[in-house]
């Protein structure tokens, strides 16, 4: 698998810092012996361990974690493995906050399937990404991001679709709903497609749509679809490369 890290003349591929098959040991998974519940262990299972700072969700039958209080992690990844399918709820004025790790992706590897789901006042997802302080959506695989009726999500910088055949979704949609993203690169070498309607709201530095914004060696598509009331790029300028596409719904 292959990494990318920002560089002036474009994208470079990088070694992966990520362990390709790293599975958390979840709590249950658990044994009962002499009327004490005992954790198997990482050796017996032929897993490789994952901190108790990583979060990392999805099964070949999916997955859930639904947020509650306040949680940090530093690693975080949602549907890593081929055939996995992960989900995490963030809901009802909970917070999640992740990074800074060496992987923070929704749709890893090909095949994957990853949702983020921010709804409610209050609720809210602070990411300041990997170690170059960037968030992955479908990287190589699908990912999705949902934020609706007053959710917030803060991402230092979010490149999206960086392999072939990955895809992204991001809806930002009701009243107070944001997505505010450092640097946003929308479809590399995927198809990616952000809709902003119903008063939601996008807040970028800069924002590159159909490649990447140092230069025009993007292969997929990216749409940034604005609808109603909704306000789309208010700090930052928005690129178009071959395969952008800005649309103005009313």
């Amino acid at each position: 698998m292959t990494n990318y890290w920002g560089k002036a003349g474009g994208l470079t591929p990088q070694p992966s810092k990520y362990a390709e098959k790293r599975r958390i040991v979840r709590p249950s998974v658990s044994v009962l012996l002499s009327g004490v519940t005992a954790l198997i262990s990482s050796t017996v299972l032929g897993w490789q361990p994952v901190l108790a700072d990583d979060l990392i969700v999805g099964q070949p039958g999916g997955e859930t974690h639904n947020v509650t209080g306040t949680e940090n992690y530093d690693n975080f990844v949602v549907g890593d493995l081929t055939g996995d399918i992960g989900t995490v709820n963030i809901l009802n004025g909970a917070v999640l906050n992740t990074g800074p790790g060496t992987s923070s992706t929704v749709g890893h590897q090909t095949g994957t399937s990853g949702t983020v789901a921010v709804s409610g006042n209050g609720s809210k997802w602070t990411a300041s990404g990997n170690g170059d302080g960037v968030t992955f959506l479908g990287y190589s695989g699908s990912a999705t991001l949902q934020i609706s009726n007053g959710g917030m999500v803060d991402l230092s910088r979010a490149w999206t679709t960086m392999e072939s055949g990955s895809s992204m979704t991001v809806t930002v949609s009701g009243d107070d709903s944001s997505l505010r993203v450092g640097d946003f690169l929308i479809g590399y070498k995927g198809t990616a497609n952000v809709t902003v309607d119903n008063r939601g709201s996008l807040d970028t530095n800069g924002t590159a749509i159909g490649g990447w914004n140092y230069v025009a060696d993007g292969t997929g598509s990216g749409s940034l679809t604005v609808t109603g009331t909704g306000r789309p790029g208010r700090n930052g300028a928005v690129s178009t490369l071959p395969g952008a596409a800005i649309r103005r719904q009313t």
